[in-house]
């Protein structure tokens, strides 16, 4: 990631340094279904990131983030949208909108996906899980998860290089 990502929806923003995702109100019709502010999500908090697409015939999308301890129900079916844009944990956003909101949410995954790998034991190199300890992925997740570590500088460009050789040869 070079630099913090900004997506600007239907009834709020999105920010996201690394660090933390903010999400704020601005405008009328934000504050009237939110309320106005910012909610500052730390990354380690989130737990999970919900995804609807937007549609070409006019029905909004949103992203909306899950944390630890969250007691909110799931949305009644058909009420998906409804209850998002009145969440102060999501952000809804029109079809011309969703590109960036895309690359927002594959930063937000990556980052949290590189978070969550273990770190390596004292004069450990990193690698790959072995086979079986966190389940088969498919090489293009693993080398995403790769480009993630090297653009955080927790690995060297040669450890990339090598792993990525390895992961191509793989396949």
């Amino acid at each position: 990631m070079n630099g913090p990502l900004e997506a600007h929806g239907a009834n709020g923003q999105l920010y996201f340094d690394g660090a933390t995702v903010t999400l704020t109100r601005r405008g009328f019709m934000a504050r009237s279904q939110v309320g106005g502010g910012e909610q500052r999500i730390p990354l380690t908090s989130i737990s999970a990131v919900n995804w609807k697409p937007a549609s070409k015939i006019g029905i909004n999308g949103y992203i909306q983030f899950t944390v630890a301890g969250d007691t909110r129900r799931r949305p009644r079916r058909g009420q998906g949208n409804l209850d998002a844009a009145r969440d102060q944990m999501s952000v809804t956003f029109r079809y011309g909108q969703m590109p960036a909101f895309e690359v927002a949410r594959d930063a937000i995954e990556q980052a949290l996906a590189a978070a969550r790998m273990p770190a390596p034991a004292p004069g450990q190199a990193w690698g790959p899980p072995p086979p079986g300890s966190y389940g088969q992925q498919d090489p293009a997740a693993r080398l995403r998860q790769l480009d993630a570590l090297r653009g955080q500088g927790l690995i060297s460009d040669q450890e990339y290089a090598r792993q990525r050789a390895q992961i191509i040869g793989g396949v």
